[in-house]
């Protein structure tokens, strides 16, 4: 059963992580990103060149050959495909990659990250101050009730 404020009416995510899909683009477009920026599981590249690979932004672990990655095309830090929910089938369809910071939309929480780490990160932002919709304090009574005195003032005739 899917969550309806996660899946609108028309059947896609409401978010993407950042993954820019190819849409009524020409087969090429995309290529040279898939190349670059994505390692996918079994690449033993990165065994033999010395390079110690990619550590993942987001859980901070070293490379793992059985694991795809994604670089971000701003900042080129590298993501766990599976922490922006890229499946190895959609390859083919992606033409970029843009991440939460880059797209300043919510974290994703990578599913290598530690347990330990897991439970000390907070789920949400802090709420702006001052937006009744995002602060749950605003308008908020606290403390000792005051006295307050009013004044009626009668008009004479």
């Amino acid at each position: 059963m899917h969550d309806a404020s996660v899946i609108p009416v028309n059947g896609r995510k409401l978010c993407s992580w950042g993954l820019i899909w190819k849409r009524n683009r020409p087969e090429e477009y995309g290529v040279d990103f898939r190349m670059k920026s994505l390692l996918l599981r079994g690449n033993s590249d990165m065994s033999c060149s010395g390079d110690s690979g990619p550590v993942c932004h987001l859980c901070r672990n070293p490379y793992n050959s059985n694991l795809m990655y994604v670089r971000c095309e701003s900042c080129t830090n590298w993501y766990h495909a599976e922490a922006v929910e890229l499946e190895e089938s959609k390859i083919a369809e992606l033409v970029g990659f843009k991440c939460c910071r880059r797209r300043r939309i919510r974290t994703p929480m990578c599913p290598y990250l530690h347990p330990e780490v897991k439970k000390k990160r907070p789920r949400t932002r802090a709420p702006k101050v001052g937006n009744p919709e995002l602060d749950p304090h605003h308008g908020t009574i606290s403390g000792q009730p005051i006295e307050l005195k009013s004044t009626v003032r009668v008009a004479k005739n």
